[in-house]
């Protein structure tokens, strides 16, 4: 049986990941595959957060623990554009494990077949097309963003709701701290 990992990737914390497992999971079993490993990201692909568990990912290719890894979508893979993708993908394939696409397989699976190198056309245009959803869904969303502002009416939680998922950013956790009176 030939051994596979699952890459499992949603853009926040909030995004229920089970229906894409589940999907992951199915195709897995219809090929014969038994997973051994599942990845998960639960950050946007766009700005490179999800490179931790990549290099996981990728040091667990290195020592032959799968033979093939089943992802949703190369867009779910990385979405910073083609030169990102192809670099994933032909690491990965470097290593002796095989990437398998769920809704672009049939497609990969016929230029690789026609030729050599169609398949590498074939994950630039991926990888063209999931960097330019992600920079259209960030433009409409600035445009919402500025249009709502422009009315006069306001973006974001209700007046008085209270954000209660911690958060990152540079000095955060010491701000909140500090209001609680728990530091200086």
């Amino acid at each position: 049986m030939t051994s596979a990992a699952l890459w499992i990737r949603v853009s926040t914390q909030d995004q229920d990941a089970s229906t894409q497992e589940s999907a992951l999971r199915r195709f897995a079993d219809k090929r014969g595959y038994q997973v051994v490993d599942v990845f998960r990201g639960h950050v946007s692909a766009w700005k490179g957060k999800h490179h931790p568990e990549l290099a996981k990912l990728i040091a667990a290719a290195a020592r032959g623990a799968f033979e093939v890894l089943v992802i949703e979508a190369y867009d779910r893979l990385t979405r910073e554009g083609p030169a990102a993708l192809l670099r994933n993908v032909k690491a990965l394939e470097a290593l002796g494990c095989e990437v398998v696409s769920i809704r672009e397989h049939a497609g990969i699976e016929a230029a690789r077949t026609a030729g050599v190198g169609i398949d590498e056309v074939l994950l630039a245009m991926f990888g063209m097309t999931g960097g330019s959803e992600s920079s259209a869904n960030s433009s409409r969303m600035k445009r919402v963003i500025a249009e709502r502002q422009a009315a006069g009416k306001r973006w974001g939680r209700p007046p008085g709701s209270k954000d209660k998922r911690p958060r990152k950013k540079a000095g955060y956790y010491i701000r909140e701290a500090r209001k609680r009176g728990e530091i200086g």
